[in-house]
């Protein structure tokens, strides 16, 4: 819950809509906070006793593709909320703002293509994006359209697919006229395409969505409206398009962001969950369901077992943590190495083989071959890359940080470095080490000498909005800690 409580006769500022596999705990979190949650499932709506809200929102929430965090698109006023709310109550949460707000309408050139995934590099000036599955020359100036947003680094995918999302209707270009698969009246869906027919605009067709049943029921003029209104914004568009001259917006989409949920938020969220009087919530909720459909039915079996006898909690966590642990990796398993950095971007680190891990306390230990790459060093202690070398990376699931210690192929030390980083999660298909790398670094020389780095990267990225100041501060208590416990051994 926030720091502070809402007025109890205040009127939410925003509604928004929730959807996946946070959205009981974040549907109960925004109602503590003062908003008001629309068009919730029947499942939502039934375990926090809400009422049937069917109006638009001022903010939609669903999983990222990964299921790491959501992805978050509306009002630039409920948005601004929403991230405030979330850096105040929950530790280690990452914002990523999107350049580009979804359904961004631009023109484009097209600088690349790739023939073999069969894609295309469009520049717009302050980013870039891609086309999947089309050619187009390069050169060629293209009308598109912002499909997934440019969250962090990550490039936006685009479409040129163009559409216009009104209230009861979509323009989309080039497009016969359609009526929502939901709208299964016959009388009404004839009404429907007879009224498109008569408004169809010049160079597009009508999407009608599924309010539009009732609506043309009650005030066909309603409807009649909604097309005018979205007519002279489809004639604005591509009157813009013809003037611009070099890449730029034609068109302003909805404000979009992404919030990564690394290990501390999604205990947060379990613990939010848990408040709820009438379902259980086992302890790695969150945590156990981005594992995959069979184990989210586990979890929800589980939960629904300690709902109905209780006095058995405490054995149904222990032998469904103990379930999931016989899937984890061990001795001679190769493990990734997930490394996201705070704006977004995935290393993939040189995996390694599992020398020790003790499941039960979650301490892992694996052998990272490195090999040579020429007259090249390693980053922060200095030491050159050899053919033969190998690390060993040591992590206690729950620390903010990871040692690697360094070694060449006669097994000399070639000095040590601590990644200070969210706390790690283990995954499995694939076995996988994962957490956020908060930028700073200590590092241990074959000499003895003891420094830190990139300081003033952390201070960049939560001047960027990236983090709150409660994770920029713990996160370099946690760096000065380990640099004395290193300096005292």
């Amino acid at each position: 819950m926030s720091n502070s409580e809402p007025e109890a006769d205040s009127e939410p500022k925003f509604s928004i809509r929730c959807r996946g596999i946070y959205s009981t705990a974040l549907t109960k979190f925004l109602l503590d906070n003062n908003f008001k949650v629309t068009q919730s499932s029947d499942l939502v709506r039934e375990r926090l006793s809400l009422n049937v809200f069917p109006e638009d929102p001022d903010l939609s929430i669903q999983n990222t593709w990964n299921r790491q965090g959501i992805l978050c698109w509306g009002k630039q006023e409920a948005i601004d909320e929403f991230i405030n709310i979330l850096k105040e109550n929950f530790l280690d949460v990452i914002i990523r703002k999107s350049i580009s707000g979804k359904d961004t309408i631009l023109k484009g050139k097209v600088i690349g293509v790739n023939k073999f995934n069969q894609s295309t590099m469009v520049d717009f000036g302050n980013f870039k994006g891609i086309i999947e599955n089309k050619i187009f020359p390069i050169g060629k100036f293209l009308m598109t359209k912002v499909q997934h947003p440019n969250i962090g680094r990550r490039k936006a995918i685009l479409s040129t697919n163009i559409t216009i999302p009104g209230i009861t209707a979509i323009l989309i270009q080039n497009s016969p006229n359609k009526i929502s698969k939901k709208i299964f009246d016959q009388n009404i869906r004839h009404d429907l395409m007879e009224l498109a027919y008569s408004l169809k605009p010049r160079y597009w067709g009508i999407l009608w969505r599924t309010n539009a049943a009732d609506i043309i029921q009650e005030n066909e003029n309603i409807l009649i409206e909604e097309i005018d209104r979205l007519t002279e914004t489809s004639n604005l568009i591509l009157k813009k398009f013809r003037e611009l001259e070099s890449p730029g917006v034609v068109y302003e989409g909805t404000p979009t962001f992404n919030a990564e949920f690394p290990s501390i938020t999604k205990s947060q969220l379990d613990n939010i969950r848990s408040e709820i009087e009438n379902i259980s919530t086992i302890p790695y909720h969150h945590y156990y369901k981005i594992f995959g459909e069979n184990f989210s039915f586990l979890i929800n079996f589980a939960e629904e077992l300690i709902h109905k006898i209780p006095q058995n909690k405490d054995k149904i966590i222990q032998e469904t943590q103990n379930y999931f642990k016989q899937f984890f990796p061990n001795e001679n398993d190769l493990v990734k190495i997930y490394h996201v950095k705070i704006d977004g971007r995935i290393f993939f680190l040189s995996p390694g083989h599992v020398i020790s891990f003790d499941k039960n306390n979650g301490i892992i230990k694996l052998r990272r071959e490195l090999g040579g790459r020429g007259k090249s060093y390693y980053n922060g202690i200095g030491a050159i890359k050899e053919a033969g070398d190998y690390a060993i990376l040591d992590c206690h699931f729950g620390d903010w940080f990871i040692k690697t210690e360094y070694f060449s192929k006669n097994h000399q030390s070639k000095g040590n470095y601590w990644n200070i980083n969210t706390p790690i999660e283990l995954y499995i298909n694939p076995f996988r080490l994962q957490y956020v790398d908060l930028e700073i670094d200590l590092v241990k020389r074959v000499d003895g000498e003891i420094q830190i780095l990139d300081e003033e990267k952390l201070d960049r990225v939560f001047e960027e909005n990236y983090l709150s100041k409660k994770l920029k501060d713990i996160a370099f208590e946690k760096l000065y800690e380990l640099k004395k416990t290193v300096e005292n051994n």
